[in-house]
């Protein structure tokens, strides 16, 4: 499963694409950094709109959201 995201999401997620694997239980992820589909089934969802709820909790509302985690995101998502 994956995702392609534009640049003006920088800061909420990382621009480019997100791939994810999922094993048969689904009971675990993965990302995925490098593949090759030797053979198999794609699928492609054109998605229009886009939504996002953030927690209503007292300690998110607290949270220092003007930092710059490009290093972070970027360190985390490879």
């Amino acid at each position: 499963m994956g995702f392609r995201t534009s640049d003006y999401v920088t800061g909420i997620n990382v621009p480019g694409y997100h791939l994810h694997f999922i094993n048969e239980k689904r009971s675990t992820d993965e990302h995925v950094l490098e593949f090759e589909l030797e053979n198999g089934t794609t699928a492609l969802d054109s998605t229009p709109s886009f939504f996002m709820e953030f927690p209503k909790s007292y300690s998110f509302t607290k949270v220092e959201l003007g930092q710059d985690l490009k290093i972070e995101m970027e360190t985390v998502e490879k």
